[in-house]
């Protein structure tokens, strides 16, 4: 049996599915938008997370991506639920994670990084 591990490789398949929520989150005329992603468990739902995250992160691009300013102003947050036990730990873990992303983030000028700080 293969083990369980996700990756940002697409081995399964799903990059159409990590493209189709990119498209969505990056167009200003879906905005806001909420998106579920379901699925049985080792269905690949972490994996689509991983290959969006990688294609959305600044830190990926090449000076010849087209796309990256359509992608620039998007701050990726990534959270592993499964870290933590009870509501109010990933309460705060994910609640921090946000700050630590919007105090990171360029989009946001130096008032909203220092109070996210």
């Amino acid at each position: 049996m293969w083990a369980d591990n996700e990756t940002s490789d697409d081995l399964i398949g799903f990059q159409v599915h990590a493209d189709l929520i990119r498209s969505v989150v990056s167009d200003d005329k879906m905005l806001p938008v909420t998106i579920g992603v379901f699925g049985d468990w080792g269905g690949g739902k972490t994996s689509i997370m991983k290959m969006l995250k990688r294609d959305l992160a600044s830190e990926n691009w090449t000076d010849e991506d087209v796309e990256q300013a359509l992608y620039q102003d998007i701050a990726v947050v990534y959270f592993n639920g499964w870290l933590f036990e009870g509501y109010e730990d990933a309460k705060s873990a994910i609640l921090s994670s946000i700050l630590l992303a919007l105090g990171d983030h360029k989009r946001f000028g130096p008032k909203i990084r220092d109070k996210a700080v």
